[in-house]
C-alpha cells in the first residue's frame, strides 16, 4: 500500500484519489461510476477464474524476483516472471468466450 495513504499513526488517512481525479460538481466525469464498475468486474472475474502465481523452476521450487517500476512521468512495473492459468476447464472455456466476444 502506497505510504501516501498511512497517516504518522499507521492508521488509513481519507485521502482518496478518486474524490478528485474524476472532477467535481458540475464538471464531474459523468462515466466514473461506469469506469469504475468496469474496472471492479474486470479485477473480480480475473481474481475468480484465473490462479496467479509465482513461477516455478524445474526442481519446482518458486523464483524470487525484485519488483522493479519504470521511471518517468509514469510509473508502472517492468515486466517479471508469473504463471497465470485457468482454475478449471469450466473456467478455461469462459475464458476463451469472453476472448472471443471481444
Amino acid at each position: 500500500m502506497p505510504e501516501r495513504f498511512i497517516d504518522v499513526d499507521d492508521v488509513l488517512t481519507d485521502d482518496h484519489p478518486a474524490q478528485y481525479v474524476f472532477g467535481l460538481g458540475r464538471r464531474g466525469y459523468p462515466g466514473r461510476r461506469y469506469g469504475e464498475d468496469s474496472v471492479w468486474s474486470a479485477i473480480v472475474t480475473m481474481l475468480a477464474t484465473l490462479d496467479i502465481s509465482s513461477v516455478k523452476d524445474d526442481q519446482g521450487t518458486m523464483i524470487d524476483f525484485i519488483p522493479q517500476f519504470t521511471t518517468g512521468l509514469t510509473h508502472y512495473p517492468v515486466v517479471f516472471p508469473c504463471s497465470i492459468s485457468t482454475r478449471s476447464r469450466i473456467h478455461s472455456g469462459l475464458v476463451d468466450a469472453l476472448r472471443n466476444a471481444v
